[in-house]
């Protein structure tokens, strides 16, 4: 009888170019997780354009209209985003366009006070950066149609330079802006200046100097119509 051959098991990961080949996918697998995620993309939305009247800065209406009326407002706060969408239109239509008031934006960065990352004040430096190509508002309406939950990173200048980008401005400019500060304190002397006048919360509209108290668009109708009245039998 022949005697028995032991069978000898060979090991799947001894074989020199398996283990090789192993270390290599190991090595690959962060290497593909950095990849895709460099290939996310942030896509905001980009409104279609509105017609201000005779934008200048951060002002739009009349030169020579009778009332001048003022929104201190955060870019991250849901209560200007509201304004926005749902008084600001009726303004512009009933106030604004006909040349009866004008109508200046304050940046007032206040919900950010105790993030590291400035959203806030990043997103009113973002538009005066814009506002150096002109495109104030049209930027105005795109950090407000793509405003999400306070201080969750929707603000970082990576996503600026993209809706810069959405609009068709100079990126490369706009990104120089935004990166080296150049608005950074002026975003902070007019908080000062907003908050030096008594203002508390955004949005809040002052009317001629005066900080108005409303709680529907009828009774800011009523207080314009009233002052415009007033100013015109002057």
């Amino acid at each position: 009888m022949k005697p028995s051959r032991k069978r000898t098991q060979k090991s799947f990961f001894r074989s020199p170019g398996i283990m090789l080949s192993a270390a290599a996918g190991i090595l690959l697998i962060p290497a593909i997780f950095l990849l895709l995620n460099n290939r996310s993309t942030y896509t905001p939305v980009i409104p279609g354009p509105v017609e201000y009247p005779n934008p200048d800065g951060l002002t739009i209406g009349s030169s020579e209209a009778l009332l001048q009326l003022e929104e201190y407002s955060d870019f991250q706060c849901p209560s200007c985003r509201r304004f926005h969408e749902s008084i600001f239109p009726l303004l512009l239509e009933e106030y604004i366009q006909p040349g009866l008031i004008s109508f200046t934006y304050k940046p007032l960065p206040i919900l950010d006070s105790s993030s590291p990352d400035r959203e806030s004040h990043l997103a009113a430096e973002a538009a005066l950066c814009a506002a150096d190509q002109d495109s104030f508002w049209p930027f105005h309406d795109v950090l407000f149609a793509n405003q999400g939950t306070p201080n969750s990173g929707q603000y970082l200048p990576k996503n600026l330079e993209v809706m810069a980008e959405g609009l068709n401005l100079d990126t490369a400019a706009f990104s120089d802006c935004l990166s080296s500060g150049t608005y950074t304190g002026e975003v902070e002397k007019q908080l000062f200046l907003g908050l030096q006048e008594g203002i508390q919360a955004t949005p809040t509209l002052v009317l001629n100097g005066e900080i108005l108290e409303w709680a529907a668009y009828g009774e800011l109708q009523e207080i314009l119509n009233k002052t415009i009245e007033e100013a015109q039998n002057l």
